[in-house]
This record gives C-alpha cells, sequence and structure tokens, in this order.
C-alpha cells in the first residue's frame, strides 16, 4: 500500500513539474528574427505620401518583420 501510493504520488509530481516546464517554454518570448533599425527621417515636397502593405494574408513572421522593415 505504501509502495502504490508512493509511485501516485512521484507519478503526480512528475506530471506536475513537465506542465510547469511546458508552460514557462510556451511563454517565453521569441526574439525578433529581424533587427530594425532607428527610424529614417525623410524630407518630402509631397507630404500626402503613403505606403500600402498588405499583411493580412502573409503567415510567416520574417515575411512581415521584413516588409514593414522595407517601409519603415
Amino acid at each position: 500500500m505504501f509502495t502504490t501510493r508512493w509511485r501516485e504520488m512521484c507519478a503526480y509530481s512528475s506530471r506536475v513539474v513537465a506542465l510547469a516546464i511546458v508552460l514557462v517554454l510556451a511563454g517565453a518570448m521569441p526574439r525578433p528574427i529581424i533587427i530594425i533599425g532607428p527610424p529614417h527621417h525623410v524630407r518630402t515636397v509631397n507630404p500626402k505620401m503613403g505606403v500600402h502593405t498588405r499583411l493580412t494574408d502573409e503567415v510567416e513572421e520574417w515575411k512581415i518583420q521584413r516588409t514593414l522593415a522595407l517601409v519603415r
């Protein structure tokens, strides 16, 4: 009886530790793929200029970051 209960407690505690490790790893923030430099200052005679980017259908994070870096 004592060994059965001991095994159950060890199994339960190992599951709790494994779950804690998974939650810590899942909550870690990923590093940015592309490091964006400082913003550029642009002088223009036409202040109504804009850039259109369609990123709603883009799935890959590196493509989104690269597009935003190029726009910047």
